[in-house]
């Protein structure tokens, strides 16, 4: 089943700094878990862009961004 992300509705924008920082680490917990890969991958994927849709941030540039391997690749460098 899919599942459509949109900014559009922003249901659950995080409460606090305490918030947000547990949704990170939610996230943070399905990066290189290599039990379960695909599962974990398809969660990670779901989690990251909840947050996302959550705080306005689906626009075409992040997501032309995070579909470009090597613009995340260097961009941790910077």
């Amino acid at each position: 089943m899919s599942e459509i992300f949109s900014d559009s509705v922003r249901g659950n924008f995080p409460k606090s700094q305490d918030d947000l920082s547990a949704r990170l680490k939610s996230i943070e917990r399905c990066i290189n878990n290599d039990e379960n890969l695909r599962e974990v991958n398809v969660e990670f994927c779901k989690r990251a862009f909840r947050l996302l849709a959550d705080c306005g941030l689906i626009t075409e540039e992040n997501v032309r961004f995070l579909s470009y391997a090597e613009a995340c690749e260097n961009y941790d460098r910077n």
